[in-house]
């Protein structure tokens, strides 16, 4: 196995840092916001009852707007996290591969990032899109439900997006037109669905492996692939 690019996770990870950072911003700023009440609060009780009453006001006021976007932000943080670590669970199980194969992870398209892609000598080309949501996974008309509910994002589309962006990324650097196999993968949420859903396999992640060691793509375009990569050229 060969291990290339990005950490596992790293992207949700960066995320989670410029979460964080607007937290820690959003917080300072509150902060600022009530010292400075404090310090014209003299000045402006001077003014009689009213205007005690209004530097109360806004003192609630930019109290409550700072509790308000810190638990936005902090939910934000945990989803990034949970996220990363999802990736990273992924990465440790894909390891667990047979034969000869690569990984590489947080693949930059230039609208989104892949979570990762593997490369198998013996069974292909595969992208993998990691989801850390928890739930039931079903299928009604070629859509996935969490839930019986449609999702943040439309995965299916996500992952087809990705997918043919590399293969014509993979056409134009080598010539060749591989078959790449989409996986969503569901590291918390049980999958009831199991048909393919438009070409994307869906799975929890105690059946990632054994799913890919299933898979017999075009053995050559495999092998040449594989050789090309060895040579050390970047295939997307």
């Amino acid at each position: 196995m060969t291990y290339q690019g990005n950490k596992p996770g790293q992207s949700a990870r960066n995320i989670k840092d410029i979460i964080y950072k607007k937290r820690v911003y959003v917080v300072l700023a509150g902060i600022l916001g009530v010292l400075a009440c404090v310090i014209f609060l003299p000045a402006i009780t001077s003014a009689g009852a009213g205007g005690l009453i209004v530097i109360v006001v806004i003192m609630k006021i930019i109290m409550n707007n700072v509790n308000t976007k810190e638990r936005l932000y902090l939910r934000k943080e945990r989803k990034a996290e949970r996220g990363a670590r999802a990736e990273e669970t992924v990465d440790s199980i894909l390891c667990e591969l047979k034969g000869e194969y690569a990984l590489f992870h947080d693949v930059d398209t230039g609208y989104g990032d892949i979570d990762h892609i593997v490369l198998s000598k013996e069974y292909g080309l595969f992208i993998i899109e990691t989801k850390s949501h928890f739930g039931e996974v079903t299928v009604s008309n070629g859509t996935l439900l969490l839930d019986d509910k449609a999702p943040e994002k439309d995965f299916i589309a996500q992952t087809l997006r990705n997918t043919m962006w590399l293969k014509q990324r993979i056409k134009e650097t080598t010539g060749l037109d591989p078959w790449i196999q989409p996986i969503i993968v569901f590291t918390n949420a049980f999958v009831k669905e199991w048909k393919p859903v438009r070409g994307i396999i869906l799975r929890n992640k105690k059946y990632l492996v054994s799913s890919i060691e299933k898979m017999y793509t075009n053995r050559t375009i495999a092998t040449r692939l594989w050789a090309i990569h060895l040579q050390g050229t970047l295939l997307w």
